[in-house]
């Protein structure tokens, strides 16, 4: 384990640095750990080769987070928003060799592609298998939109060694959890900012990996709609409103805050279920045992509350499963399920 390990979390939300200080079996202390808002300059998405609308501003943020970290130059694991990635697992049948495989990603991905597929890096991983077919999970990510902010992060001193997504290094931190029984279906929900990703597994099997197209902010942008306030001010007023109940009732209905917001909050439920009848029909399974909420949307106050109404399964936060520590104060469940994605690539020392 390389104690010096060094994350920028690059969300669309905000803008993180953290720098490991060690790993063991009362969790992970972290010795720095800044954020800052990522300027709406930066735009990461999965379907548009477009340039970063302000690079000076993006690199000034930073910049930003080096100068509070005291930091000038040093190797840098970087996360990228789960929004600029694809998404997928394929379940091939039969032995393949390498290039047959990428072949089938290729054929699988293509149809649905508004650009070019050799415009695009993929990664794929064997994850493990069922009856007589391997599972493999895949990600696309746009090659310049990549290139673009790596340039970006490398002009400011730091050197990105590799760039990832965020949900599979959330599940980093469940991997004793996951390993504790092969019977249980464990769905990892990562509520991003503008997408949520979700990745099933069957004990410590990764069996499903999907991202859907809606996140935090449409919550957010349903209260700002409705009341013609500013991002900030929706944001603000989604923090210290009640939206959902502890526990749903028919009171929820008449909830005026709830009525704003149900259009997405049905629609979340609806795309999570599709996901979990996916899963169900490929691996004959009919329930998902418990749900894992990770990510900033996960403090939505009561969300999870309405995720284990609808989608009937026990759910919990990340940040209630594992410890992180930062100038030797544990941080608060809010402030860990923020950080999970950053939390579980430090796991990964500084490779």
């Amino acid at each position: 384990m390389n104690k010096n390990s060094l994350i920028l979390d690059i969300g669309t939300y905000e803008m993180r640095l953290l720098q490991l200080n060690s790993v063991g079996e009362d969790g992970i202390s972290l010795e720095k750990c800044f954020a800052v808002a990522t300027p709406r300059e930066f735009l990461a998405t999965s379907y548009f080769e477009e340039p970063i609308l302000d690079e000076r501003k993006v690199a000034d943020s930073v910049k930003s987070l080096m100068k509070s970290a005291k930091i000038s130059s040093r190797d840098v694991l970087m996360l990228l928003p789960d929004t600029s990635c694809l998404m997928e697992t394929l379940y091939l049948e039969g032995v393949y060799s390498s290039s047959e495989i990428d072949a089938k990603i290729r054929k699988s991905f293509e149809p649905a592609l508004q650009i070019p597929y050799e415009r695009w890096y993929c990664s794929k991983v064997l994850t493990g298998s069922f009856n007589n077919f391997e599972i493999y999970a895949v990600m696309l990510v746009l090659r310049k939109n990549i290139t673009e902010i790596g340039s970006i992060v490398q002009k400011t001193g730091l050197n990105p060694i590799c760039a990832d997504a965020a949900i599979l290094n959330v599940a980093n931190l469940l991997e004793g959890r996951l390993s504790q029984s092969n019977e249980k279906n464990t769905a990892l929900i990562h509520l991003g900012n503008e997408s949520s990703s979700v990745a099933i597994f069957k004990g410590s099997t990764l069996r499903f990996l999907s991202n859907r197209p809606v996140g935090a902010c449409d919550f957010t942008l349903a209260v700002k709609a409705h009341f013609k306030l500013s991002f900030s001010e929706a944001e603000a007023f989604k923090r210290k409103e009640v939206f959902f109940l502890p526990e749903y009732t028919e009171e929820q209905e008449l909830n005026n805050n709830f009525k704003i917001v149900k259009d997405v909050a049905v629609t979340l439920c609806e795309e999570l279920f599709a996901t979990f009848e996916s899963y169900f029909n490929t691996f004959r399974e009919n329930t998902i045992d418990e749900i894992i909420l990770s990510g900033g949307g996960a403090n939505f106050e009561n969300l999870d509350a309405l995720l284990r109404t609808n989608l009937n399964a026990e759910t919990f936060q990340i940040g209630e499963l594992y410890k992180l520590y930062a100038y030797g104060k544990e941080l608060s469940q809010a402030d860990k399920n923020v950080l999970a994605a950053a939390s579980g690539a430090c796991l990964r020392g500084g490779s």
